[in-house]
């Protein structure tokens, strides 16, 4: 355990190559915080084990969203990871309204808006992406930032971008797809974080037509899924239109980039 600036705190990560410091949560805030390493000191403390870990208020009780988090073994290899509290209704609030003000948005030829944040180097081409506006620097949202480094301490992982989707109405969706991206086994992790108003996400397998197999959440605002192993390979998913009014939303899927490992290479040739 350590101690910053007097306030009880713990690493949950590696350190961040790209800002030196490392991600810390903090106890009396309940905040994910970057920070230098010469600003912790080593404070021996008895904490509570049911504190030692994220937790967040919900509805007035704590909850500890690693241990409510929920892991479907589809079939295929494929993997759902589910953490319906992993942000406070008030929190995902503040993000949902940070990055509605800040950011630009583009409308690359679909039933959507969408912007991105990236690390550097970091090209639309490297990241499958439509959009033609070069992308914010993960400095452009300190929120995000940390949403981010908290999920890769969760899941051991590095993301290089997130691709923000707002869906501003009940006829903004996406169709039926697999990310061709993340179907490489070297970047095949998703994390999707929803802020806003709720909408459906459902996953149905390739063959759906023989085997009618489906998974459908409702994914509302702060929650985390995750999709991993052979999902894309396997599994599509869509957020489908509305038959009613429903509130804005902005989801941020934060992707992987590969460098050129040999199944890459192949992939290529």
């Amino acid at each position: 355990m350590q101690s910053m600036n007097g306030k009880l705190c713990r690493v949950i990560g590696p350190l961040n190559a790209q800002e030196q410091r490392y991600p810390v949560f903090v106890f009396e805030t309940k905040e994910v915080v970057l920070i230098r390493p010469s600003n912790l000191m080593r404070k021996p403390a008895a904490v509570d084990p049911a504190t030692s870990a994220v937790a967040v208020r919900d509805s007035g009780r704590s909850v500890n969203w690693k241990q409510r988090g929920v892991e479907y073994n589809l079939k295929d290899n494929s993997t759902i990871l589910y953490y319906r509290y992993f942000l406070t209704p008030t929190r995902a609030n503040e993000v949902y309204e940070e990055l509605s003000r800040t950011l630009s948005w583009e409308h690359p030829r679909m039933a959507r808006v969408q912007s991105w944040m990236r690390d550097e180097g970091i090209t639309n081409k490297m990241a499958s992406l439509f959009q033609t506006q070069k992308g914010h620097p993960w400095t452009d949202s300190r929120a995000v930032l940390h949403i981010k480094n908290t999920i890769e301490a969760l899941l051991r992982c590095s993301f290089q971008y997130v691709l923000i989707n707002h869906y501003r109405h009940r006829n903004d969706s996406v169709g039926w797809h697999g990310d061709e991206e993340a179907k490489p086994r070297c970047k095949n992790v998703v994390a999707s974080v929803s802020l806003g108003g709720p909408r459906r996400f459902i996953l149905r397998h390739n063959d759906w037509k023989q085997n009618s197999l489906k998974k459908e959440f409702t994914l509302s605002s702060g929650c985390l899924l995750v999709m991993k192993d052979d999902t894309q390979r396997f599994w599509q998913h869509s957020v489908p239109k509305e038959g009613k009014r429903v509130n804005p939303r902005i989801n941020l899927t934060f992707r992987q980039v590969c460098r050129g490992c040999a199944e890459c290479s192949r992939r290529k040739r």
